[in-house]
């Protein structure tokens, strides 16, 4: 159960009267102003009718495509306190650049190989015991009582696709990455569950294939129409360093901190009003700056540039603003990684 609560200036019990899609128009309503803020609750039932619950904060401050948003897990305790920071550009997000830290979690899997095609897997975390089997050379067929499966099953069918001459196996999964709590533990899976089946059929593959391998079996088997970023980070990323992802190559390259350099997340307490959202026409003008500019993407232009096209007329004031801003942060993301690799956390934080 997802619940929104409702703030104190909408009359008590309002939400007796609405109807799942005006519930839906009422989310989408409030996702066009200039900011945002509500509290979840998650409740998650396993087959035994026990309940756990995760409670979380959400606070945007700016309009859609060019904000900043902050989700923080409040309870329970083993994931109180991990935050994401998002930082919306109006550009399209594929071509941008991208922070992701690495958190203390892991998703394990023993192995043993087998002299069939049967691929038997375990999971005591798993209703029902944890337990479900598949042969290589047959279909590999979803399981309704065996949800969970169908991320193991897609990456076995992708690698099959790809070429790779896999093995029968043994696998045995275990881990702390806490299931169902946005921490991307189903992308922990998938990376595991191909580095498991590659080790069984004793051959390799680079870190981003393994993670576009993992999206595809999210995409196409399991249903789940998701990006790379969970994947590749999973796949790529190090302890003790921040990780610079390039969303148009598909990289992500690890930067260790400096010593003694910790990462903060603070709400400085500024509120702003609500106003509706101008994300099209913020977008329109980004575009129409990349074409004048004769690019695609805005990440292929510099600050003088744009400035050189404003003094030129092929930009207005209004998309040199738009435009400037998306160059700024793209740039201001490149030398942050920079700093990092001078050690100057000084720098850094300026």
């Amino acid at each position: 159960m997802v619940e929104l609560l409702q703030p104190e200036s909408q009359p008590l019990g309002w939400r007796q009267y609405l109807d799942a899609r005006q519930i839906i128009e009422e989310v989408q309503r409030r996702s066009r102003t200039d900011s945002q803020r509500y509290e979840g609750t998650l409740e998650v039932a396993d087959s035994k009718r026990r309940v756990s619950t995760k409670r979380w904060t959400f606070e945007r401050r700016g309009s859609f495509g060019e904000s900043k948003s902050l989700l923080r897990f409040t309870e329970p305790p083993e994931v109180k306190g991990i935050a994401l920071l998002i930082h919306n550009h109006p550009d399209r997000a594929s071509d941008q650049w991208m922070w992701r830290p690495a958190i203390e979690r892991d998703q394990r899997i023993a192995w043993r190989r087998r002299d069939d095609d049967l691929v038997r897997v375990s999971d005591v975390r798993m209703p029902q015991g944890g337990r479900c089997e598949f042969r290589l050379r047959a279909p590999i067929a979803k399981d309704a009582a065996c949800r969970w499966a169908d991320y193991l099953k897609g990456c076995a069918e992708v690698l099959l696709a790809e070429g790779v001459a896999l093995r029968g196996c043994d696998l045995a999964l275990r881990g702390d990455v806490p299931l169902g709590s946005g921490l991307s533990s189903s992308a922990a899976l998938e990376v595991a569950t191909i580095l498991a089946l590659l080790s069984a059929a004793g051959t390799t593959l680079p870190g981003e294939t393994i993670a576009r391998l993992g999206q595809r079996a999210e995409n196409r088997y399991v249903g789940t129409n998701c990006g790379i970023l969970d994947q590749l980070s999973s796949a790529c990323c190090r302890e003790g360093a921040a990780s610079l992802m390039d969303c148009r190559a598909t990289t992500l390259t690890p930067v260790p901190l400096p010593p003694g350099c910790s990462i903060v997340i603070a709400d400085t307490g500024k509120r702003r009003g609500l106003v509706d959202s101008a994300y099209n026409e913020r977008r329109r003008q980004c575009e129409a700056g990349a074409k004048a500019l004769g690019v695609s993407h805005l990440r292929d232009v510099t600050l003088h540039g744009l400035w050189a096209a404003a003094r030129d007329g092929r930009l207005d004031a209004a998309a040199l603003r738009r435009c400037q801003h998306v160059v700024a942060e793209n740039d201001r993301t490149v030398v942050a990684a920079a700093c990092l690799r001078a050690g100057d956390a000084v720098a850094l934080g300026g």
